[in-house]
């Protein structure tokens, strides 16, 4: 049988026409519409015997629903329902698509009439007759009436007994108007077909009018019970009402499952099963609802940002469900936002020790976040802020210095020569996402930042996302660590085989050849192909942007850049790490040993430090003056020998020289500027020198003549009187006393710088 092509519309019905009076369903009741037809009465008439049974099974089957059948339309008829052209018609007619009915009546040019078997007709051929046989109120003039029972539960109806389409819509359930409308085809479908099948035909008429719809023939009899017991509404689908409700699953079970769940714990269902639903209905004697239930509903009814949360935990929250947004980088000019941060690199290599044990290296990068190129980079065995200096040393110098810094929470970031402590932040609520961007207006006074005019921006802590570096190093390791011997992959599961064969076999690259490789690796990325959505090469956008670079004396960089710490300068100088290999000392520090300085070195250049005592360094042409703002740099120390003598102690010998020579001038300095009082103002000084001039004076009476005859100015009390002009002799001679010390101090200076 052809089966035309069923479009959206056709299967559109007016349910106000099909629905069920409570005196039964007339197919044929129309007058007019045997008038038109007569050969469908004569056809009825000639099919025996069984045709009356036929019709009494019906309606026994349909509440004692009379219906009288017609058997076919003419050819004409046919062509019409078909709304095929003629010839088509006839074609499928000798193909044997279409059945005719035997008849013995004859035509009025004398031969005889074909008829055609509604049955053969196609699915919608078959409606249009349906339509035309049962009339618009299903075969009464009157509209219908209530409905013989009981409306379907939870199915809003008009007055006229027919589901309400609009309310259906509004509850949402007009996802159901097209079931409704297939199952209604369905079953007015087999209801006609069953009213002219012959005998022995209705079970094909079920099996095939089930098959055409998709139906099973147990459901399309279900359908058409339905139908003939409750009208249109009841075959409204019941499903989809009880949706995001478990009706195996009593509510007060589903909160117990939920509480147990979402738990810390992270309990297995299989455990919830065993430990929660099993007791829970055993103790109130409800039935089990099996695992697979159970395990069904968690996946359905418990948000995953709950299970994230609530058994994760707030770390992986932040991980997978905290909300983030884009930044757009480019409304950003390059050297306006630098960040950094380390990473260990997924490569196993021979460190540059020599030894042989294979390692990961770390890597310390910066980057530009608007051209993503990077601009500076170390690569060590373990990251510190040594790195992160060396790694700004060369931005710095290659790149100038840029206007904002945007800094880690790692305390490698926060160290002192970077501008602030990490732990002057504890207290501030790190998760507030307003604060961003939140640049810090007091960093220490010596910090590299600070003194280059360089705003710092604190990235959110703990939050890797939050750094635009972190989407770089994933590109980069896809982009180049995956080609080099040793990729060891960034978790257990990417690991490759071949890695241990590598590390056993020695098949990986040296320290010296890694460096040379991750050199032209860096060139690569930044003169190769834009990085993102970017519309420049790194490179480029330093190149042909309005791009000025403000460089910095390399002397003032290597001062900031370097280690500071308030050391104590001991006689054998400043001392590194507690190591006499580290020690540093000259002949300009030796003043101040056992004074406390502000000592600066460079780990990456250990030939000198550089230090600042608290008094200040000594003016080169005035040695007992000091400035401030100066620094002393020191060279490092060698070993002495004990089996020769070497320039070490040439070097220790100038810097006791030195020490003289300070203190000497200082003592010059200050001498005469206190009187006597000041010196001994208890007198007991004066008292004690009084006596023991007394005392020589009696001796050199003992040893010499006896005394003259007492001058005229000698006192009564024994004690000679100063003659006049004494007092300005003994000056003069204390200035010649100090100019032949001077001149001893220039002369021995003189002969230690030689």
């Amino acid at each position: 049988m052809h089966q035309g092509t069923e479009d959206k519309d056709s299967r559109i019905i007016d349910l106000r026409a099909t629905s069920v009076p409570k005196n039964g369903l007339h197919l044929d009741s129309d007058p007019s519409a045997k008038a038109a037809n007569p050969s469908a009465t004569h056809a009825t008439q000639s099919e025996g015997p069984g045709t009356s049974d036929d019709t009494t099974e019906i309606a026994r089957r349909s509440n004692k629903i009379p219906v009288q059948a017609a058997a076919g339309v003419t050819i004409d008829e046919a062509i019409e329902l078909e709304n095929v052209s003629r010839r088509t018609f006839y074609y499928r007619l000798d193909a044997g698509e279409y059945r005719e009915i035997p008849t013995d009546q004859v035509a009025a040019n004398g031969r005889p009439v074909r008829l055609i078997d509604v049955q053969s007709l196609s699915r919608e051929g078959f409606k249009r007759w349906l339509e035309t046989t049962r009339g618009e109120w299903g075969g009464y003039d009157q509209a219908p009436c209530e409905l013989p029972c009981k409306p379907k539960a939870g199915v809003p109806v008009t007055a006229d007994g027919v589901p309400d389409l609009a309310t259906l819509d509004l509850q949402g359930r007009g996802r159901h108007l097209e079931t409704l409308h297939t199952r209604l085809s369905a079953v007015q479908e087999v209801q006609g077909k069953l009213a002219v099948a012959g005998h022995g035909r209705k079970g094909l008429v079920w099996r095939d009018v089930a098959g055409g719809y998709g139906l099973t023939v147990s459901t399309l009899r279900r359908l058409e019970r339905e139908y003939r017991e409750g009208g249109p509404a009841a075959l409204v689908p019941g499903y989809g009402h009880a949706r995001g409700k478990s009706r195996a699953i009593p509510e007060a079970l589903q909160l117990a499952i939920r509480e147990t769940w979402l738990q810390p714990t992270q309990r297995h269902a299989k455990e919830i099963y065993r430990h929660v639903v099993r007791p829970w209905c055993r103790e109130r004697g409800v039935p089990t609802p099996h695992y697979t239930t159970v395990a069904r509903w968690i996946k359905q009814h418990i948000l995953p940002i709950e299970a994230v949360i609530l058994r994760e935990g707030k770390k992986a929250w932040q991980d997978k469900a905290r909300p983030h947004i884009f930044r757009d980088e480019s409304e950003l000019e390059v050297n306006e936002l630098w960040c950094a941060d380390h990473r260990r690199l997924d490569i196993f290599c021979w460190p540059p020790e020599g030894a042989r044990k294979a390692i990961r290296p770390w890597v310390t990068a910066i980057i530009d976040v608007r051209s993503a190129a990077w601009v500076g980079w170390t690569l060590w065995l373990t990251p510190s802020s040594d790195t992160i200096a060396c790694a700004l040393r060369r931005a710095i110098m290659t790149y100038g210095v840029p206007k904002t810094w945007y800094r880690d929470n790692g305390k490698d970031f926060q160290a002192k020569r970077f501008g602030q402590n990490a732990s002057s932040y504890r207290g501030v609520d790190w998760d507030e996402v307003s604060r961003w961007p939140a640049v810090l207006d007091d960093p220490r006074q010596w910090s590299l930042f600070k003194a280059l005019g360089v705003q710092t921006i604190d990235a959110l802590p703990y939050q890797a996302w939050s750094k635009p570096i972190e989407s770089l190093f994933g590109a980069w390791s896809k982009r180049y660590e995956r080609l080099l011997p040793g990729w060891c992959g960034s978790d257990a599961k990417a690991k490759p085989e071949k890695l241990a064969g590598e590390i056993q076999t020695g098949r990986i690259l040296p320290w010296a050849e890694l460096v040379a490789l991750f050199e032209r690796s860096v060139v690569d990325w930044n003169t190769g192909e834009p990085i993102g959505d970017r519309e420049l090469s790194p490179i480029n956008h330093y190149v042909e942007g309005s791009y000025t670079p403000r460089m910095v004396n390399q002397n003032t960089l290597t001062i900031l850049l370097a280690r500071h710490k308030r050391m104590r300068v001991h006689n054998h100088g400043v001392q590194l790490y507690g190591d006499k290999q580290w020690t540093y000392m000259c002949k300009e520090l030796a003043p101040f040993i056992g004074c406390d300085a502000e000592v600066r070195w460079d780990p990456w250049q250990p030939d000198a430090i550089w230090v600042h005592p608290e008094m200040g360094v000594p003016d080169e042409e005035f040695p007992s003056r000091f400035h401030c703002e100066a620094w002393i740099k020191v060279p490092r120390c060698a070993l002495g020998s004990y089996r020769q003598f070497g320039d070490e102690e040439v070097e220790a010998a100038r810097a006791r020289k030195q020490q003289r020579l300070v203190v000497g001038m200082r003592a010059e300095e200050a001498a005469g500027a206190a009187s006597i009082n000041m010196h001994d103002p208890m007198g007991g000084f004066q008292i004690a020198a009084a006596h023991q001039a007394r005392v020589q004076a009696d001796l050199a009476a003992r040893a010499e003549p006896a005394a003259l005859p007492a001058a005229p100015g000698e006192l009564t009390d024994g004690e000679p009187a100063e003659p006049a002009g004494q007092a300005e002799e003994r000056d003069e001679w204390d200035e010649r006393r100090r100019a032949r010390v001077r001149a001893a101090w220039e002369e021995r200076q003189k002969l230690l710088d030689d």
